[in-house]
């Protein structure tokens, strides 16, 4: 909070400074003016007027290094830490969690809305509090010098800016169809990427494509959409704007004629009113871009606060038995996988669960390891109940081969080593003997050392 306070005031500041020119301009103005009034009293020299312009040019490049380092670094930096802090997040959730989301709309999480947030706090928000922070004190300034011109010139501003949040509902709407068709998209890019040998197997190639197509299609449609209903906002918004320029003419005209200002306030005035209109139109694309972020930062929020599996660190169990006590799941559906479940696997004995496919044989291993938490009854490992031992701990005592193999884009040797990642290369060789795998991994280019590449 304390960054982003000191990253708007730093926008604030860079932004006051922008209007420096103009106060240069208008000193020379009046002194030029006063010497064609009255040429005996002289013009200072032109050296002082180029120290005023050097000083206003250095005054700005430092409060705009100032305003990006503020922002930019510190957001970038925030950015990296949030990306960590979500991904240690998923780490700890249970596997029910990923059961409810898919890949590509968790990947979209970690870079799309990661990425939104980044530049919401880089630059959105700061401009939002900055600039309208400077604004509001130029508009003082203005009011101070000259009340009339001053409301003449900022009266379209409140009118803008209610105008565009009347809309936000629209904008919204439009936003969450616009992520929906995005999501659905990736999601079938995703499989048709990973099962592309099944579906060119069975002949489908076309039908998928033809999906693709559609999905590609309500993509560009609902982005389309997204785009002209902020953009016909927005626009709408910044060209509501400019009749402040016509106002503030018609006004000082009309004060002009009436000798009630003399024409050199009404020229910077006519200047001023041109400069202050910049920081509100990026404040309304700011007010714009925040209302398409919000369902990003939603979808963050859901994440963050997802409740995660905890228990104790210390895992001191009496031998190994795995004992199932009246055990009942269900998974999000609400449909019994198992009920009243009770059994003893012994250590140092070889225990099969047998049944149909789909009757709950892998999610009775996977309960007693922790993946899910039981909805009924109880799990005991050695005579400790897993549900009080923090999921990490526990899986140290366990060793898992599961039905789907998944390799990751490394060597085989690091493969191998997954399970024990301070594992000596004499024990790695030793494990992959044990699996009867030496032989085909000698036979490969580099051996032990060959990168198999993602999924194998």
């Amino acid at each position: 909070m304390k960054d982003f306070i000191r990253g708007a005031g730093f926008c604030a500041l860079a932004n006051l400074m922008l209007m420096l020119p103009i106060v240069v301009l208008y000193f020379v103005a009046s002194d030029f003016i006063r010497y064609l009034d009255n040429p005996s009293v002289g013009l200072p020299g032109m050296a002082l007027y180029a120290a005023g312009i050097v000083a206003a040019l250095a005054v700005m490049f430092v409060t705009q290094m100032w305003e990006y380092r503020g922002t930019y670094t510190v957001v970038y930096q925030e950015s990296a830490r949030k990306r960590i802090s979500i991904a240690e997040r998923l780490r700890l959730l249970p596997l029910s969690f990923f059961g409810k989301r898919d890949l590509a709309d968790l990947t979209s999480v970690i870079m799309k809305d990661c990425s939104d947030q980044e530049r919401l706090f880089s630059h959105t928000m700061p401009q939002i509090f900055g600039m309208g922070a400077s604004t509001l004190v130029f508009a003082a300034m203005m009011f101070a010098f000259d009340w009339r011109l001053a409301a003449s010139a900022l009266w379209p501003i409140p009118v803008a800016l209610a105008a565009l949040l009347l809309t936000g509902r629209i904008q919204k709407s439009h936003t969450a169809k616009k992520n929906a068709a995005s999501l659905s998209f990736a999601d079938a890019l995703q499989e048709y990427l990973e099962c592309h040998r099944e579906i060119r197997s069975l002949n489908k190639v076309g039908a998928f494509q033809d999906e693709l197509d559609c999905r590609i299609d309500r993509f560009e449609r609902e982005k389309i959409g997204a785009e002209l209903a902020m953009g016909v906002a927005v626009c709408s918004a910044q060209g509501f704007l400019r009749l402040g320029i016509a106002s503030v003419i018609v006004v000082g005209t009309v004060l002009l004629v009436a000798g009630q200002v003399d024409f050199l306030v009404f020229f910077v005035y006519l200047l001023a009113v041109t400069r202050v209109y910049d920081p509100i139109n990026v404040v309304l694309q700011a007010i714009a871009e925040l209302m398409d972020m919000s369902l990003s930062l939603e979808r963050m929020r859901a994440i963050e606060n997802e409740p995660v599996q905890t228990g104790s660190t210390s895992f001191e169990p009496q031998g190994h038995d795995v004992v199932f006590e009246d055990v009942g799941f269900a998974y999000a559906d609400g449909e019994d996988v198992l009920s009243s479940v009770s059994f003893k696997a012994r250590e140092g004995q070889v225990t099969a669960l047998v049944g149909a496919s789909g009757s709950g044989k892998s999610t009775a291993v996977k309960l007693a390891s922790r993946f899910w938490d039981v909805s009924s009854g109880a799990i005991f490992v050695g005579g400790v109940d897993v549900s009080t031992v923090d999921p990490e701990t526990l899986l140290s005592a366990f060793s898992e081969v599961f039905q789907d193999v998944v390799l990751f884009d490394d060597t085989v040797r690091e493969n191998i080593r997954l399970g024990k990642k301070d594992a000596t290369n004499e024990e790695v060789l030793a494990a992959a003997r044990a699996a009867r795998c030496d032989e085909f991994v000698e036979r490969l280019p580099n051996g032990y050392d060959t990168m198999i590449g993602e999924n194998g």
